[in-house]
């Protein structure tokens, strides 16, 4: 039928010609063709003078009653009801049905089911308030620029853009203000331009927030590392900064600088002085530096403070210790073979496809192609290789153009080669963590290296690859030998291991080394109060801070006594001696938390404990740095000044409670 234009038609659903229905009530009405009887109708259902529901009516939740609505397609309060065409039948009764109507309720009908029947009835659903004209004009003033949600949507803007990686004429694109006018209407997006200045200025509160943190730092360990970028060739020091708050490890991007002089050690001492004097670092809270091998970045690390907080890269040093064994001659020749095979996939879209299609799970598995400069990409590569290696061989035979596959023997030692690289991928991704300790691990790995390869070292596999295999162990224990043979003697790695309470000194091979370290320890405790601080100074820190289980944390961490030993002999014992009797705590604790226990029965280790276990093991933070700028600086950006994507990196390091969002 043609839509009415009057707006009783709202609350009346025609029948037909001569009948119409009531939407508040479902009674059915003669029409006469006009609206006359509707309207006297109408004047029976006042807001304020309905009644309560008569009859038995079964209540709902408002759940139901929303799903209910949201099945019989009735109108709700954000959409007039429109003339409907429904043909059901109107109740028999006459009896007028209501519900309570105060003014936060809204009466609409619905159709629930009771005792095995339909039934008609009313529910109240919550009616939104209307804002009065103050807070309507508040709301509609806190968009505008200078306003409140102006600033903290501006704010979030600016972190999606820092954290995100995106440019920020992103605010220019259809799709963006699209998105944004959907979201919020009333947001006025700002001009690049204006977007870039509040940016400065929200570089400079955080720069300031940072400053005020180091200011209070006790202990900071540095990672550097050198970077080119090749679209502009650009080299940039990366600089992350790693420090204790509470019992949690922060690390933070403090700067990425371009460098213009040659990578010199003055040149590169010079620069780090100056981003540590920029951002509030005081050079006697270093604790140590962690770089790679490089003779420039020790020499630069030795001029900015000295040789011994230098720190070598562990996990750069596994990395030579595995292209030490893959130089042997007879196992290059093995791996080429393989990497030949993954390169004649890479290079054929139609064996790829017959690769993906002969694989019967959900995800199919791509080869992977080794690179020289990635780390584990060997072992990555022959593992995904022996895995589908029954596919990869059905494929090949079919081609006469393939290169030639191993051989079941060559095969078998694959699979030996993959075993004796495991430890060493292992420990790659155990110590390149950020977010735990790592630099007490040291000592530990490497007499875990030890002890896996040497049952492995002779007699594996037969033939002249077989001897391959036992050759390659033999140069893995060589160069772990080579290069870790002396790690007890640094005592930036051995102090951290002992004062681990997941390790002490149970891993020491050495036990000139281990006093030595033990030495030192105590020398720290007793002569260096400018390190710790005084003994009255830790007293009085204790005493100012109330903890009810003192007590028990004293009998927790304190070794049970044979019952011949004496008490005096007990407490004759000083701290060190104290904690090393005690047992090893285990390897699934934090043992940063741990301390926070132990800080009422060993003060003055607590003290070393969080300068020595906040060292990370790895220069892989600057290296994250790194694979972080080359994500900014893209084929769209590649006009990124320095200073800006030193801003972009150092902003997106921060936390949400830093940015205050």
């Amino acid at each position: 039928m043609p839509p009415t234009k009057s707006d009783v038609w709202q609350y009346f659903v025609k029948i037909n010609k001569d009948e119409v229905k009531c939407k508040i009530c479902f009674k059915t009405l003669k029409s006469s063709r006009n609206t006359s009887n509707m309207n006297k109708h109408l004047k029976k259902h006042p807001n304020s003078d309905a009644s309560s529901v008569k009859g038995d009516k079964k209540q709902t939740t408002m759940s139901t009653i929303q799903k209910k609505l949201e099945l019989s397609n009735l109108p709700s309060r954000d959409h007039e009801p429109q003339p409907s065409t429904s043909t059901s039948k109107a109740p028999e009764s006459d009896t007028l049905l209501t519900t309570p109507s105060p003014s936060d309720v809204e009466r609409i009908p619905i159709v629930i089911s009771g005792d095995g029947e339909l039934e008609e009835t009313y529910a109240p659903l919550p009616k939104k308030r209307q804002l009065s004209i103050v807070q309507s004009m508040e709301r509609k003033y806190s968009y505008l620029d200078g306003g409140k949600d102006y600033l903290k949507l501006c704010k979030c803007l600016l972190y999606f853009i820092c954290v995100d990686k995106r440019p920020f004429d992103i605010v220019k694109g259809r799709g963006f203000k699209k998105l944004m006018h959907q979201a919020c209407p009333s947001f006025k997006i700002p001009h690049v331009d204006t977007l870039k200045a509040q940016f400065e200025h929200f570089y400079s509160v955080m720069r300031l927030k940072v400053e005020n943190i180091f200011d209070n730092v006790d202990h900071v360990a540095l990672t550097c590392d050198i970077w080119s970028e090749m679209m502009t060739v650009t080299s940039y020091l990366g600089v992350t900064a790693h420090y204790l708050q509470e019992d949690k490890l922060v690390s933070r991007c403090i700067a990425t600088v371009a460098l213009d002089q040659r990578h010199t050690g003055d040149f590169i001492a010079e620069k780090l002085k100056e981003i540590c004097a920029d951002i509030h670092i005081s050079l006697d809270k270093i604790t140590a530096v962690v770089t790679d091998n490089g003779s420039n970045m020790i020499a630069g690390i030795a001029n900015f403070l000295e040789k011994n907080k230098h720190l070598p890269c562990f996990v750069h040093t596994i990395n030579l210790i595995a292209e030490s064994a893959m130089s042997v001659n007879d196992l290059g020749a093995l791996v080429s073979k393989v990497r030949d095979i993954v390169k004649f996939f890479k290079s054929s879209v139609i064996l790829s496809d017959s690769l993906r299609q002969k694989q019967t799970g959900s995800q199919p598995l791509k080869l992977i192609l080794d690179v020289k400069t990635r780390w584990n990409s060997v072992y990555y590569m022959l593992q995904r290789y022996i895995e589908l290696a029954p596919i990869v061989h059905q494929i090949l035979m079919l081609n006469t153009k393939a290169p030639p596959t191993p051989s079941a023997v060559e095969m078998q030692n694959i699979k030996t080669l993959i075993c004796i690289l495991k430890p060493l991928e292992y420990v790659t991704k155990e110590l390149s963590g950020e977010q735990y300790v790592t630099i007490s691990k040291i000592i530990p790995m490497v007499n875990c290296l030890k002890i896996i390869n040497i049952p492995m070292a002779v007699g594996d596999g037969d033939g002249p690859h077989g001897r391959v295999i036992d050759t390659v162990k033999k140069e893995i224990l060589k160069q772990i030998e080579r290069r870790f043979g002396h790690i007890e003697d640094n005592y930036l790695i051995a102090m951290s291991c002992l004062l681990d309470p997941r390790f002490k000194n149970i891993h020491f091979q050495d036990a000139k080394a281990c006093a030595k370290a033990i030495s030192l320890l105590r020398r720290y405790i007793t002569t260096s109060p400018s390190v710790i601080g005084s003994d009255h100074d830790s007293d009085s820190s204790l005493e100012t801070t109330y903890d009810f289980w003192s007590h028990h944390k004293k009998l927790a961490h304190t070794k049970k006594r044979c019952k011949t030993s004496s008490s005096s002999q007990f407490e004759n014992k000083d701290e060190i001696s104290h904690y090393l009797s005690t047992q090893v705590s285990p390897l699934s604790l934090d043992p940063l938390k741990q301390w926070e226990d132990m800080k009422v029965v060993f003060p003055k280790l607590y003290k070393l404990a969080r300068e020595f276990l906040s060292i990370p093991a790895t220069s892989v933070p600057s290296e994250r740095l790194f694979s972080k700028a080359g994500s900014t600086i893209t084929k769209t950006r590649n006009r990124l000044s320095p200073k800006r994507l030193d801003e972009l990196l150092f902003l997106s390091d921060c936390t949400e409670e830093e940015w205050d969002l």
